[in-house]
């Protein structure tokens, strides 16, 4: 039995060997629907931002005398001109004691030394202005290139496209992006006893559940995934998937048939067609896992990624053991940027030591004067097939190969669900 961590090393080892060999092209992309994927490339900035130096306020834009650095409380200033956004002062260069009126987010002329804001004025019949108050230079405005400078290197190769990176490109000019292209992925299912959504259930059936599951795990990733269904329990059925999947796709996923039963036929098949690692991970629920590849007339072979049967297993397993792989692949960067938080426990948990536990559990947060705190409840019953608990937890107990028993009040990490903490 080797470790969590051990058996994650030699995946990401496979992956990484298959990537490197892999001819991943890149593409093109429309901005706003690059949403999810990943930069091909280093990104830099192609223009200054602000590009010019702007007004933060409403106001006048005032010219200062020679060697001053404030504007002084009852000094007067003759108005000049209007700027406003998109349509810049275009008179005579200011000269000293003169302005113009300024509007956010407008160009602040060259000769203008700072803005006062329009509070700190009062209006004079002449077209003169008198300050309020004094206003020292380089006051209310926005440098040019103060947030970005251009050649700047904004994002790295390898980095996700997210909502809050989309407006920093867009800012750039930018309506094209390369990226690399989406990751060809295909799942099925394997057992005589699954039923897909409407069959009649007869004695010992029950619905087929991890392929919805799958889709939903690879929603937020750039995957072009396809569900290719129940596949008959025996080795002819699951070699004839195996070889056509294996040319069309780059990750083949399977639910059900790796474990060592007299039927557990997509192991052999994996074997037969390629290559396979099967280990025993000392890690619970899905202490069987096993990866490989499969050859692919076309040339590159396709990965192989196989899950329990068992829904919660395959869940988890999935989750927390092939996402980090599958966002590897599909050009992501490996982080340790996964979130965990802390968290008190609220009841006795039994545990032997010897394997990591991913435990489903309900995450709370209680506000106090000192700030936020975490407990957790872990759900009692754990056991793999119980997809309900699952539905109701909204985060796992990450559980230390080493640790036994918890007590109520032990502190605990716990992972919480993305889809269950975001706003």
């Amino acid at each position: 039995m080797i470790s969590f961590s051990e058996a994650q090393t030699k995946l990401i080892s496979r992956c990484q060997h298959w990537l490197a060999e892999a001819e991943f092209k890149t593409e093109s992309r429309a901005l706003y629907q690059s949403l999810g994927f990943y930069l091909a490339e280093d990104f830099y900035a192609e223009v200054d931002l602000p590009y010019k130096k702007l007004s933060a306020m409403d106001g006048y834009a005032l010219c200062l005398e020679e060697g001053k650095v404030l504007a002084e409380q009852g000094q007067t200033f003759m108005v000049r001109g209007e700027a406003r956004a998109g349509q810049p002062y275009v008179g005579k260069p200011l000269k000293a004691n003169e302005c113009v009126r300024i509007m956010t987010g407008a160009v602040v002329p060259d000769s203008a030394h700072t803005v006062v804001i329009q509070e700190n004025i009062e209006k004079q019949d002449d077209g003169y202005i008198a300050l309020l108050q004094d206003t020292p230079r380089e006051k209310n405005s926005r440098q040019q290139g103060e947030e970005i400078e251009k050649g700047q290197r904004l994002f790295a190769k390898g980095q996700q496209i997210t909502p809050s990176i989309i407006p920093v490109i867009a800012s750039q000019g930018i309506d094209q992006i390369d990226t690399y292209r989406a990751l060809r992925v295909a799942f099925f299912a394997s057992g005589d006893e699954l039923r897909s959504a409407g069959e009649q259930l007869n004695s010992g059936d029950l619905y087929e559940s991890n392929l919805s599951a799958i889709a939903a795990l690879l929603h937020n990733l750039p995957v072009e995934w396809h569900n290719l269904g129940i596949i008959a329990d025996n080795p002819e059925a699951i070699e004839n998937c195996l070889r056509q999947a294996s040319e069309n796709f780059d990750l083949i996923i399977s639910s059900g048939g790796v474990s060592v039963g007299d039927y557990d036929y997509v192991r052999q098949c994996v074997e037969k067609l390629g290559d396979i690692a099967h280990y025993k991970v000392a890690m619970k629920p899905g202490k069987p896992l096993c990866f490989g590849s499969l050859k692919a007339a076309s040339g590159q072979p396709a990965l192989f990624f196989g899950l329990p049967g068992n829904a919660v297993s395959a869940f988890i397993v999935l989750q927390e053991f092939f996402m980090p792989a599958i966002g590897l692949l599909a050009g992501g960067e490996l982080s340790a940027n996964k979130l965990q938080l802390t968290a008190t426990l609220e009841n006795k948990i039994k545990k032997r030591p010897g394997r990591i536990e991913f435990q489903r559990g309900i995450l709370t947060s209680h506000m106090t004067p000192q700030g936020i705190n975490w407990t957790v409840n872990s759900l009692c019953a754990q056991g793999s097939h119980r997809v309900y608990q699952l539905a109701r937890a909204n985060c796992t107990l990450v559980l230390a190969q080493e640790s036994g028993d918890l007590e109520a009040g032990n502190p605990v990490t716990v992972t919480p669900f993305p889809w269950c903490f975001n706003g």
